[in-house]
């Protein structure tokens, strides 16, 4: 059990490194479902991406779980047994378990009709046709060879469990959405009956239409002898539906907000959240990072769509995280410092936490970057860190490249316009056995306020905290506090 960084390939940035077997990331291969590579998986929920190179010449069903596919790159059109749905980049397609569908995707010199009715020869699969065009949001350095017709992201139910807005944004009495929520029903794009534009909902023809059905873990096919999209109406609340990311209204604050309030679905041990671009907590001592934490009740994935991270160093567009619960994360040496001049982000991620430990497949182990538990290692704010005392007044540290020296409970001011709160350097209670002082960041104490032998809001980890000297111990209170020894004994490394 670790952290995990897993390259699926094709980000804005390219590929790993070559030479590894990272470097190409997911291969594209087969179509929409076969072409389908699980990375992680538990008796809740997989996750899988496809990069598909042909286009589906047969119907398919998902007979034990609803899928959330997440488009990445590409266009399309979702036909299905209600009503046909056209996709694009950063689309969320809900498809509940039962639903009859093929999904076509946009290639050069294809009408929508031409690729439903399977007319079209697939240029895009041999690497011919109009070198000018390339799937819908794919990046510059795209090539037909490394992403034929687009990729997505695919978040599968494997409970019967279905994939659902969260109950807390929707009225009891009502069913509707509640104006607390982050999206509404305007935000949601149903089926269409278009035939005119090649997306009917009723196709009346007849011959042989072969239907792949996956159920109880396994692909069964049935030919039809009449179109499997047959349906002249429906009624009820029971439809695929499609929601784009970037309709997502991000919940900020003040001060740094949980997790949940980015959930955008759920479903029974599994939750699925949007980051999206938003401001930045404008608390003036915000640490607008999350802090370290451990994930105590779930595991948690990160797929990462566009942007920079603010928290993370390394991670390209089109990587995938695994934090397992129990082992604690937050953000990497120098991102807290990076993110404080900043009121904005734009950085673009779904993350889908689960509640049973999830386990990497063959696949993800083959694209794994193994350097990745190892990158946490340093420290944030590493020009805190204090030498041997000088002279038994002063401590000796840096800013930003520059030498200070300040004396004990002075203040350590960053400098620069964009700054986070000063800090100063006191004494604590020196480590059992070891002879060396250890020292704590603390905050100014109130102008006004007495002398008091004890400091509020230690933001060590950039959690809140409570380290109070009393006698020769230091008693810390709040889960997440953390102080770290700065000086270590003579003779001993760090």
């Amino acid at each position: 059990m670790r952290m995990r960084h897993v390259k699926s390939g094709m980000g804005m940035n390219g590929f790993a490194p070559q030479g590894t077997r990272a470097a190409q990331g997911v291969k594209p291969h087969g179509d929409t479902i076969s072409g389908r590579v699980v990375l992680f998986g538990n008796s809740d929920v997989e996750m899988a991406v496809c990069k598909p190179v042909e286009q589906m010449d047969y119907f398919y069903k998902n007979g034990q779980g609803d899928e959330c596919i997440f488009v990445h790159f590409g266009s399309g059109v979702c036909h299905t047994m209600l009503g046909a749905l056209r996709f694009g980049p950063k689309d969320y397609i809900i498809i509940p378990k039962g639903i009859i569908y093929k999904m076509t995707w946009d290639e050069p010199g294809a009408t929508a009709e031409e690729i439903f009715s399977g007319k079209t020869k697939n240029k895009s699969k041999k690497g011919k046709g109009d070198d000018a065009w390339r799937p819908a949001g794919a990046p510059e350095n795209w090539t037909r060879e490394q992403m034929p017709l687009g990729k997505y992201l695919l978040i599968e139910t494997t409970n019967g469990s279905h994939i659902a807005p969260p109950p807390r944004y929707v009225s009891k009495a009502t069913g509707q959405f509640l104006e607390h929520a982050p999206y509404c029903e305007r935000d949601l794009r149903l089926p269409v009956n278009e035939p005119e534009s090649g997306m009917p909902m009723f196709v009346e023809q007849y011959g042989e239409f072969e239907v792949r059905v996956k159920a109880r873990d396994r692909m069964h096919s049935y030919v039809f002898h009449y179109h499997p999209l047959d349906i002249i109406g429906w009624d009820g609340c029971y439809y695929p539906y499609i929601f784009n990311i970037e309709d997502f209204a991000p919940i900020t604050g003040k001060l740094h907000m949980p997790p949940p309030i980015h959930q955008t679905f759920e479903a029974h041990n599994f939750v699925i959240c949007s980051f999206c671009p938003r401001m930045l907590d404008w608390h003036p001592h915000a640490i607008k990072v999350p802090y370290n934490h451990s994930n105590i009740d779930s595991d948690e994935v990160l797929y990462y769509v566009e942007g920079n991270f603010g928290s993370r160093k390394g991670i390209e567009v089109g990587s995938l995280t695994l934090h397992p619960q129990g082992i604690p994360h937050g953000p990497h040496p120098g991102t807290i410092e990076a993110s404080m001049q900043h009121a904005y982000t734009g950085e673009l991620a779904v993350m889908c936490d689960t509640f049973r430990p999830l386990f990497p497949t063959k696949a993800a182990l083959e694209l794994e970057d193994i350097k990745y538990p190892a990158s946490w290692e340093g420290e944030h704010f590493p020009r805190l860190k204090a030498n041997q005392p000088v002279g038994g007044n002063f401590v000796q540290g840096k800013i930003k490249g520059k030498k200070i020296k300040a004396k004990f409970g002075e203040m350590v001011d960053f400098g620069g316009d964009n700054r986070p709160p000063a800090f100063a350097l006191s004494p604590t209670a020196p480590a059992a056995g070891s002879g060396a002082n250890t020292w704590a960041p603390n905050p100014p104490a109130p102008a006004t306020a007495p002398a008091q032998a004890s400091s509020n809001g230690v933001h060590a980890n950039g959690s809140n905290g409570h380290a109070k000297k009393n006698g020769s111990t230091t008693k810390l209170n709040g889960a997440r506090a953390e102080v770290k020894a700065m000086t270590k004994p003579a003779g001993k490394k760090r």
